[in-house]
């Protein structure tokens, strides 16, 4: 028993360090969010560049005091609903609530957008 508790806790543990080093065009991706490959699409078809989407249930408030921790970030907005911050040339955005570009629903949990500028 003592070994499948060893066991069980390492892969655990392998797990969070594997999903909180998540990038994406070399940056990090918050811990947890989950890719959105429709809206990603979307935003991408929208911008003209590559970009990535991610929706986390964390509030703004969570996701943006990660991006703010971040080396290197220049923070051009930072508020309830919404936040901005640079990382060389990507730039990721947080939103809620935000409209769903599969059905255009007006959704409550993240969004958070990464998108390649250069």
């Amino acid at each position: 028993m003592r070994i499948l508790t060893q066991l069980l806790l390492g892969g655990l543990l392998f797990f969070l360090v594997a999903a909180a080093a998540e990038e994406k065009f070399g940056v990090p991706v918050f811990a947890g969010a989950t890719f959105d490959q429709q809206n990603s699409e979307a935003a991408a078809k929208n911008s003209k560049r590559p970009t990535a989407c991610y929706i986390t249930k964390a509030t703004v408030a969570q996701v943006n005091a990660f991006y703010k921790k971040q080396s290197g970030v220049v923070v051009l907005n930072d508020s309830t609903h919404s936040g901005l911050f640079i990382f060389g040339s990507v730039n990721v955005s947080t939103q809620s609530p935000w409209p769903d570009a599969k059905d255009k629903q007006v959704r409550n949990d993240t969004l958070i957008t990464l998108i390649k500028t250069e």
